[in-house]
């Protein structure tokens, strides 16, 4: 399955949503986009939602850590949710998981978000 993702503008967030294999940053090259044009718009404050995901590697990892420099760099912050059990181990190993803010879902995320303005 290749790499797709969906977009919701809030009002003061937007929910990423990412489906497929994360394997490489041309695939992401859209989603990157997306985001370089959401912060230029003043939005910077994202959730980034894992429950679509297949599978990531160190390319879709570095993809995830462009979103979060991006957001962190105009203001704003980052946080993931909804980890399949499969990906967990891979940003605890990676030490990720102490870089991004990691919520069960994106309700208890979009409230993490609003505590930290």
């Amino acid at each position: 399955m290749s790499f797709s993702h969906q977009i919701n503008k809030k009002n003061n967030h937007c929910i990423v949503s990412l489906q497929g294999n994360l394997l490489d940053k041309p695939s992401a090259a859209g989603l990157l986009n997306d985001i370089d044009n959401l912060v230029a718009d003043n939005q910077k404050s994202f959730v980034v939602d894992l429950s679509g995901l297949l599978h990531i590697n160190s390319n879709g990892l570095n993809v995830l850590i462009s979103i979060l420099t991006k957001a962190r760099n105009a203001g704003g912050e980052v946080i993931v949710s909804n980890v399949p059990e499969k990906i967990k181990p891979l940003l605890v190993i990676t030490k990720l998981n102490t870089v991004f803010t990691v919520m069960n879902n994106n309700k208890s995320a979009v409230g993490a978000l609003k505590t930290e303005k």
